[in-house]
Parts: C-alpha cells; sequence; structure tokens
C-alpha cells in the first residue's frame, strides 16, 4: 500500500453565504488562510463573525459558496469529520467543569 502525502494548503472560502429568512448572514466571503496563518475577526454584534466560524465549522451549511480544507472540500462534511481533519471550534464557557472548584 502507498501513502500519498498531499501538501497543506491552508483553508479557503469562495462566495461563502449564509442567509436565514431573507437575512444575509455571510454574504460572499472569499478568503485564503495559509497553514501557520492567524487571522483576526472582528466587528460588531449581528456582523456575522459567529455564523462564519459555523460555516466553516460544519455546524451551518452554506446558502452558497464553498469551503476547502487542504485542497479539499468540506463545507458538506459533518462537524466531527471536520475536527478529525484538524479544523474544530470551541465555545467560549466559563464552567466546563461545573462539578469542579
Amino acid at each position: 500500500m502507498t501513502t500519498v502525502n498531499t501538501p497543506l494548503q491552508g483553508l479557503k472560502t469562495h462566495g461563502l453565504s449564509r442567509h436565514y429568512a431573507g437575512v444575509r448572514a455571510v454574504h460572499d466571503v472569499s478568503l485564503h488562510l495559509k497553514p501557520g496563518q492567524t487571522l483576526a475577526l472582528i466587528g460588531p454584534n449581528g456582523a456575522g463573525k459567529s455564523t462564519l466560524i459555523q460555516l466553516l465549522s460544519g455546524v451551518a451549511r452554506p446558502s452558497a459558496g464553498s469551503v476547502t480544507l487542504d485542497g479539499r472540500r468540506i463545507d458538506h462534511l459533518s462537524p466531527e469529520r471536520i475536527c478529525r481533519m484538524g479544523l474544530g471550534r470551541s465555545f467560549q464557557t466559563s464552567r466546563v467543569f461545573p462539578a469542579l472548584t
């Protein structure tokens, strides 16, 4: 059996959009993050930051556009499968282990 190692290409979106009942939460976002690159996502409440993260991690499905990770399209995969590929999200919570002090 031969193993083929594909080079890391990073995370890309092209024309990524998510609409909810006529509201454009994310509209036509295209970006390319190279491996090891850091990006800050800032904006006011309601700007679509959380929705974009949900689209990247598979929690939400795009209304249009695509998401690729290292050259492989991932916008149709489950969050669990995307996480196993190395892309996951965490939630901000102050009590991860509520039974512990």
